[in-house]
């Protein structure tokens, strides 16, 4: 009986710590809430999580000691809960930093204060960090006020569509995915501004690159927007006669049943089906007039 007194002492002070923990642990969460969470209540949140750091140890330590695993176990998730607060209680205080020197950048001298901007991202790429793991909407809102910054104020198009992308993708992970979250609306309206800005500049280049080539062949595209205005017949031997396909094989079809005579018509002269690289970029741009033109035939055979 006098012999199992002394193994139950640990577990005795494993029981303590762990109350003291949960105790401070309560207390600091208790700190975050209210309605109105403010920097002085993440601070007392933060102080209080690192005060419930010794009796999760002592309660770890003497529980292992004890062999008393559920104590262990309990150790362990407070530990967890401390850590956790701790991260999205100085990532909170980094966005607030962050967020004040970007109001010094911009509002508080006649021109932008660089240096207090290279502060607010570095603050923003903590808040990151610190999130990671802890709280998805945090690093989301992280993200996305970071993206603002290399959009809006660093001109940095690529990193700003990186972290508004990264922010929209951690974002599909909550449950409910945050539509309606202010930080959620600017990060996707940005990335869409950004992809249709990238497809504006690629058909401007396209056409650039399209226009000379597109000039050579204005005799040939006028006969067949001729053909076209004729009918589906004229266009299809025009075709086949003046550019007969490049593949192997490819045989014009018969003209009985014109709605699959459009189709296979599509098909050999398709530009995926007619590669640059082979035929070069005067048959591949001649190929895409021919089936905008093949195409718009075979809209028309559709009710048939």
């Amino acid at each position: 009986m006098n012999a199992a007194v002394p193994d139950a002492w640990p577990a005795l002070k494993a029981d303590v710590s762990l109350f003291q923990a949960d105790d401070i642990v309560k207390e600091a969460l208790l700190a975050m809430s209210g309605e109105e969470v403010g920097p002085a209540d993440h601070m007392l949140c933060k102080h209080l999580m690192e005060d419930a750091a010794r009796p999760i140890e002592d309660a770890a330590r003497f529980s292992r000691v004890a062999h008393y695993y559920k104590g262990v176990a309990e150790a362990e998730v407070l530990k967890t809960d401390m850590i956790t607060n701790i991260c999205i209680c100085s990532a909170t205080q980094e966005m607030k930093r962050a967020d004040a020197f970007l109001d010094r950048a911009l509002y508080n001298a006649e021109d932008i204060d660089m240096d207090a901007v290279f502060l607010a991202i570095d603050a923003y790429r903590n808040a990151i960090l610190l999130t990671r793991g802890h709280d998805l909407a945090a690093e989301c809102r992280a993200f996305s006020r970071l993206g603002r910054v290399y959009g809006k104020i660093m001109k940095d198009r690529q990193r700003a569509a990186d972290c508004n992308k990264r922010c929209i993708v951690l974002a599909s992970a909550i449950y409910p995915i945050p539509y309606g979250a202010d930080w959620y609306r600017e990060a996707m309206a940005e990335l869409q501004a950004e992809q249709k800005r990238k497809a504006l500049e690629e058909e401007q280049k396209l056409a650039q690159e399209r226009g000379p080539i597109l000039e050579t062949l204005k005799a040939e595209l006028a006969a067949l927007k001729k053909a076209h205005l004729e009918g589906a017949h004229k266009l299809v031997d025009l075709i086949y006669r003046e550019h007969p396909p490049k593949k192997e094989k490819a045989v014009k079809p018969d003209g009985e049943n014109m709605k699959k005579g459009l189709q296979t018509a599509i098909l050999h002269y398709h530009p995926d089906k007619n590669s640059e690289a082979q035929f070069g970029k005067r048959w591949c741009y001649l190929c895409e007039e021919i089936t905008k033109l093949l195409n718009d035939k075979y809209a028309h055979t559709k009710g048939c």
